[in-house]
């Protein structure tokens, strides 16, 4: 099967600057500072066309971040499929060895973000864009049954909140990822990330833009960059 993750990072920047730039990290002091930043968001699925996860993280401004934030910042595009995550999650991860890992995916009836604590190893019974799910409903990445991010979630949503850059677009912890692609994503990120710091951002289904859930993610982010 083909690999069904898509990178629209822009030309200016090829993957082999992106190697020689990994590998300046450890040659160059200098430059070790910069640090590399990697950001998902789904495809469409059942009901949903549009889907404003990856529409949102698509909208990013790449030129104003990475000169703002003086990052290295990939986008990805992860089709809605729990095979999807198996055969690109690890591979992806070990190709850029990105700082920072922000998965975004959609929450249909969630008034604004929603930012999860964990991800599970089992229970996944909710049928994919191809209509499968995993074997034994258990993730095929070998771990514990519950892996948490080690980011202040909690710190994260009171900075968001106490300076919002959208009127009525605010954060709240969440515990529950919903045992679908997306808490599948997040397993495998957080079970592969090599130290990286990972968090996963529920974006609501209604109410906003892109525009604006692109203008709400770029806060997440550079609160995270802040905390890191």
């Amino acid at each position: 099967m083909q690999t069904t993750i898509r990178s629209v990072r822009s030309s200016r920047y090829s993957y082999t600057q992106h190697l020689q730039h990994q590998s300046s990290k450890t040659s160059n002091p200098l430059k070790m500072s910069k640090k590399t930043v990697l950001m998902t968001g789904f495809g469409d699925f059942a009901t949903v066309k549009g889907n404003l996860s990856w529409l949102g993280v698509d909208s990013m401004d790449q030129d104003h971040i990475e000169r703002t934030y003086d990052i290295i910042f990939y986008k990805k595009k992860i089709e809605v499929s729990y095979k999807a995550v198996d055969s690109g999650i690890p591979k992806l991860l070990a190709e850029l060895q990105p700082d920072l890992i922000i998965n975004c995916g959609l929450h249909e009836t969630s008034p604004g973000f929603r930012l999860e604590t964990q991800a599970n190893k089992r229970y996944y019974k909710i049928h994919d864009n191809e209509g499968l799910c995993p074997p034994n409903n258990v993730h095929s990445t070998d771990g514990p049954d519950t892996i948490k991010t080690d980011m202040d979630v909690v710190k994260l949503c009171e900075l968001f909140n106490a300076t919002p850059k959208v009127a009525g677009l605010t954060a709240a912890v969440s515990n529950d990822a919903g045992l679908f692609v997306c808490e599948y994503i997040y397993y495998a990120t957080l079970a592969h990330r090599r130290g990286a710091k990972a968090l996963f951002v529920h974006v609501p289904g209604k109410g906003f833009t892109k525009e604006q859930i692109a203008i709400g993610l770029e806060r997440i982010l550079e609160i995270c960059l802040k905390m890191m």
